[in-house]
């Protein structure tokens, strides 16, 4: 290969590598305001969730009840469900949430599916 083709190969590397660093942080940082989307209803509800923190907002695939997409770069589905034995364990009524918390459903969009149950028998 001429020196021409080596420092053109090493450019369009450099590109790539640069590109894939700037996809990964948009990915980050779009991960980052879903957790904290979620972390109002967290706070708004009074859950007790371990796994759901501000000081690992950029993890929120792994945090229970969430679910992201193939590629864990956007949540996905959110399915809080109690468990087994508390019924009202996760209970939230929602009343207010909109006019209490700065929450911001544009940083939601990917979400395909919101389930929020609480089994309670009448």
């Amino acid at each position: 290969m001429s020196s021409t083709g080596v420092a053109t190969a090493a450019l369009v590397a450099v590109l790539i590598g640069t590109a894939n660093n700037n996809f990964g942080s948009v990915h980050a940082a779009a991960l980052a305001s879903e957790g904290a989307e979620l972390l109002l209803l967290h706070d708004f509800c009074g859950w007790n969730l371990t796994s759901w923190s501000a000081a690992d907002v950029a993890n929120v695939c792994v945090w229970e009840y969430v679910e992201c997409n193939s590629g864990d770069n956007h949540v996905q589905e959110l399915r809080v469900t109690p468990p087994l034995g508390q019924p009202n364990a996760l209970a939230c009524n929602l009343t207010g949430f909109d006019n209490a918390t700065a929450f911001a459903p544009a940083n939601m969009a990917y979400v395909e599916r919101w389930e929020l149950l609480s089994l309670i028998h009448i």
